[in-house]
């Protein structure tokens, strides 16, 4: 059964292959390197999908999330269109936002999440802790700054400094 699937793969590729040659000739370098590719697929053979697989090849690995998608669960053009016009949307806020395109991959509750859960379950020594309250407070403090606060805010307020931060430190790296 596997030598079988071994020949449809190489059919499969062949016959891929032979079109995107195609595709690309007519498209030109400049428009081939502004290339995107949405691959559409269920959740079971994501690892070593062959179009994705093949597009990471063609494309090289540099364009993994970058111009090259799986799209977990998407099975139709237009939903295909719609989760890379919201990657690509979503990245030029974050990248004017937090001056990070990717910050907005991950969710936003993520760093503060991880700080609290890692203080919730004992993980955070002393250290760890006042690393965190730190760059919390730093958090406050700029969140502040561009509420245009004053230090003389009533309690609970921006600008109050004597109750605990929500948030904590970035996550660690990972």
């Amino acid at each position: 059964m596997l030598a079988n699937a071994a020949d449809a793969a190489t059919a499969q590729l062949d016959g891929l292959h032979a079109l995107v040659q195609q595709w690309r000739g007519e498209m030109g370098e400049a428009e081939w390197q502004r290339l995107y590719v949405v691959i559409l697929g269920p959740r079971m053979p994501r690892a070593g999908n062959l179009q994705f697989a093949y597009f990471a090849n063609a494309l090289g690995n540099a364009a993994i999330d970058q111009r090259l998608f799986y799209a977990e669960g998407i099975f139709d053009v237009k939903g295909g269109l719609d989760l890379l016009a919201t990657i690509i949307t979503d990245r030029e806020l974050s990248a004017a936002v937090f001056d990070d395109p990717l910050r907005m991959d991950r969710d936003l509750l993520a760093d503060g999440a991880a700080a609290h859960l890692l203080s919730m379950f004992g993980r955070l020594g002393p250290a760890e802790r006042e690393t965190a309250l730190t760059a919390a407070a730093a958090v406050e403090e700029e969140r502040d700054g561009c509420r245009g606060s004053s230090p003389r805010a009533p309690p609970g307020r921006a600008g109050d400094r004597s109750r605990a931060p929500v948030s904590a430190a970035p996550t660690a790296p990972g």
